[in-house]
């Protein structure tokens, strides 16, 4: 494994089967498949947001939904549940830099810092293990790679599972725009919608319960 510089500038890892932890494009494409699709106004109205983000990696799509939500109503408590299956990648976490001041906040936070608007539980587990608890998340950042790559975190029974862990009107967001992925959404109860393709940045999924 080793630091690797992605269009953009931003700094990534290669891991050690050749594949990389971000999308070549960068901030631009995480920004584009995971922000823009999220309302905001909605998110934070109750002014405590539960995240769930599987495929953590080094936190850059919490720290980027974090900034959001504090742009948003800067006095919002938010409480990340983090799950990660490499342990390498996470010891990485305190190496990586990522040009927003959330990310530092987080990076203390998981490193043990007290702070008053956000909680990290980083789990080093298998997703598709893991019982979650029914009606907990308001958002699910759901960034793991391709069914081409890992059929097995894409089935009914996982996306089942992330389904009921949902509160109502919560919602799952994803890069994956495969037809076998959006299948098994509706299969287990999601309605989706596409986010839109945009220049050289490809559609991907949002999905929610109603």
């Amino acid at each position: 494994m080793h630091r690797v510089s992605l269009l953009d500038g931003t700094v990534s890892l290669k891991l050690d089967n050749g594949l990389l932890l971000h999308p070549y494009n960068g901030l631009s494409e995480l920004k584009h498949k995971y922000i823009r699709p999220i309302s905001f106004e909605k998110l934070i109205r109750n002014g405590l947001v539960s995240i769930l983000d599987v495929g953590f990696g080094v936190g850059y799509l919490s720290a980027l939904v974090l900034e959001e939500i504090w742009k948003a109503n800067s006095s919002c408590v938010v409480r990340i549940v983090g799950v990660e299956k490499n342990s390498k990648v996470v010891l990485r976490l305190y190496e990586s830099t990522l040009v927003v001041p959330s990310h530092e906040i987080l990076k203390g936070v998981v490193g043990g810092v007290k702070h008053e608007k956000l909680s990290v539980d980083l789990r080093i587990d298998d997703i598709t293990l893991m019982k979650l608890d029914d009606d907990e998340f308001d958002l699910i950042l759901y960034d793991l790679y391709p069914p081409s790559f890992c059929k097995e975190v894409w089935t009914k029974e996982v996306l089942s599972s992330l389904f009921f862990s949902l509160k109502s009107g919560g919602m799952l967001i994803t890069h994956s725009a495969d037809q076998m992925v959006r299948t098994n959404l509706l299969a287990v109860g999601f309605l989706w919608d596409e986010t839109r393709a945009e220049g050289r940045l490809g559609a991907g999924t949002k999905a929610w319960k109603m």
